[in-house]
């Protein structure tokens, strides 16, 4: 497993702390609407640190993601960049409730901790509400369909669409 390493040195001194560098691939992530995906390596870099009752890891998440335009329905390139901290707790060391983070994640008692759901939702997280390949994006004639980015179709403009239509029907 890319996102994958070993602990079993590390638990051993608390205070012990070790470089990572971690390179994988990504599986596409589900966006409801489209989908994220990486076409190229997902690199990590950072260090685990033994902390006493925990492992905290910290680093840098870096990817080229491929994402769909909401306006244009085109594919295109986003860098993705996400800093990561996270604490992770030996399954049969788990603390106490009050005391543990509320992000703490188990890792198993083969002492490998995993990164790959860590760096999926911080990537996630980079993610714009409105994907746009870019801001001056014209977005598809509602009318005929076209790419208004390529081309300009011969449609009428029509300002009352959708919920200004029925708003104005309404007021009417």
């Amino acid at each position: 497993m890319a996102f994958s390493f070993s602990v079993e040195s590390l638990r051993l001194e608390k205070g012990s702390s070790m470089p990572l560098e971690l390179e994988g691939t990504l599986d596409p992530i589900d966006l409801t609407r489209s989908e994220m995906k990486f076409p190229g390596p997902v690199r990590f870099e950072g260090q685990a640190t033994n902390a006493g009752k925990h492992i905290l890891v910290t680093g840098t998440a870096q990817a080229e993601s491929v994402l769909t335009c909401d306006r244009c329905l085109e594919e295109y390139s986003m860098p993705l960049t996400v800093e990561l901290l996270e604490t992770f707790y030996r399954v049969d060391e788990a603390p106490a409730k009050e005391v543990l983070d509320d992000d703490a994640r188990p890792y198993g008692l083969d002492d490998e901790i995993d990164l790959r759901e860590s760096i999926e939702q911080g990537f996630l997280l980079q993610l714009p509400i409105k994907l746009l390949c870019s801001e001056e994006c014209k977005g598809l004639c509602p009318q005929c369909g076209a790419d208004r980015n390529k081309a300009s179709c011969q449609c009428p403009p029509q300002d009352d669409w959708g919920l200004g239509l029925l708003l104005r029907d309404l007021k009417e």
